[in-house]
């Protein structure tokens, strides 16, 4: 059986939970075994607590047995624009960060990374709200 969590204070816990254990590990790293190998286990963390989190996590009304279509990453429009929004915003520091330095093509990594996932939420808000739109449409 697949694991649905649909309580908002659940996950928000899971965010804040995953950020927190993602600093933790990456700085970890980062004094273990240097910059490169942190940032390749930030990348690899980062798209596994996403992964699950879209996979996992249902909004109000929305079905908990079946999975998600692949393309939809949040219950509703607003939640992932404001995603996204943090992932760029964050690839666009990341970005910066790569021109100020050693280990620019690190950053520039994690920049494709991050920009990738903010393109992934927007482009799942806007196919949802065509879906809404045509939902509401159709009830008229």
């Amino acid at each position: 059986m697949a694991v649905r969590i649909s309580e908002a204070s659940t996950k928000v816990s899971y965010v804040v939970v995953a950020y927190v254990l993602g600093i933790f590990v990456t700085l970890s790293v980062a004094l273990l075994a240097g910059i490169p190998q942190a940032a390749a286990t930030t990348a690899v963390l980062l798209l596994a607590a996403v992964t699950f989190a879209v996979r996992s996590f249902r909004g109000d009304g929305e079905p908990v047995a079946p999975p998600r279509k692949w393309w939809r990453m949040t219950s509703r429009p607003t939640s992932g624009f404001a995603f996204a929004t943090v992932f760029l915003l964050h690839a666009t520091y990341l970005a910066f960060q790569a021109s100020q330095g050693p280990d620019s093509e690190v950053f520039i990594s994690l920049a494709l990374i991050y920009t990738l996932l903010g393109a992934l939420f927007a482009s799942s808000s806007i196919r949802l709200r065509s879906v809404e739109s045509e939902h509401a449409a159709g009830q008229s």
